[in-house]
């Protein structure tokens, strides 16, 4: 049973032990709702709708997150590991030590340079700008050997 489920069981449970146990509690909870019903409608209504929003905002992040990870795949293509190394000299090294490696598992490495930039273009009297953009640095020919479709 997973684990929510039970934690809900266990909460459930431990309502209806005090409603059957403590029937003092049980009338002025019961007489309290029904006195004042639209208080009661409105706390069940804020309940409804705080459980809606978190469950809606859950919801758009695991869509978010896995939009993301499709998009990496279809613009990159399969990759099985990638090393980040802050500089470019050290990145040359790893990527020749690991050509060296003789494993039959390695198909090929490639390496990939990128840079935080910002962008503007000027079109006639308007300039358009990208603050947070990517320069990305690829050997297109190296690239090629991979995968079946080039």
């Amino acid at each position: 049973m997973p684990v929510p489920v039970l934690l809900v069981a266990l909460a459930l449970a431990g309502a209806l032990y005090q409603t059957v146990r403590r029937p003092m509690l049980r009338r002025l909870a019961l007489r309290d709702a029904l006195r004042r019903r639209s208080e009661t409608a409105l706390v069940i209504a804020g309940s409804l709708l705080g459980t809606a929003i978190i469950t809606g905002s859950f919801i758009v992040g695991d869509t978010l997150d896995s939009s993301i990870r499709v998009e990496a795949v279809t613009q990159l293509g399969p990759v099985d590991e990638g090393i980040a190394v802050p500089e470019p000299e050290r990145a040359a090294e790893i990527a020749a030590e690991i050509e060296d490696l003789d494993e039959p598992r390695i198909d090929g490495v490639v390496t990939m340079l990128r840079a935080e930039a910002s962008l503007s273009v000027t079109q006639g009297d308007e300039t358009l700008a990208e603050p947070d953009a990517q320069l990305v640095e690829v050997d297109f020919d190296a690239a090629r050997s991979f995968g079946g479709d080039p």
